[in-house]
């Protein structure tokens, strides 16, 4: 029963609706995103690896969190910079 309940919550955590989410980070491969986007499920936050479709600009992948939660994991994707880990471009 509990297997049923940690699926669920897993699933909650790879998807972000999309009237909701705010890109955090950029990468250009997919697994460095992934990496980043389970780092921050790991730590509670709702985390999907997407692309980024602006108009005139390359695209690339992101990763999309909630609006509400994009300063937190801002600072746990600079945290795990800081300590070593990949360094993805910024979204600004």
């Amino acid at each position: 029963m509990n297997d049923a309940n940690d699926e669920n919550d897993e699933l909650e955590l790879a998807f972000v609706p999309p009237g909701e989410r705010e890109a955090v980070r950029n990468f250009d491969d997919e697994a460095t995103a992934e990496i980043a986007a389970g780092y921050l499920r790991a730590n509670g936050i709702a985390a999907e690896v997407g692309t980024m479709m602006i108009p005139g600009l390359q695209y690339g992948l992101a990763v999309w969190v909630r609006k509400d939660d994009a300063t937190a994991a801002r600072d746990l994707l600079q945290q795990a910079e800081d300590e070593g880990g990949p360094g993805p471009e910024l979204v600004e």
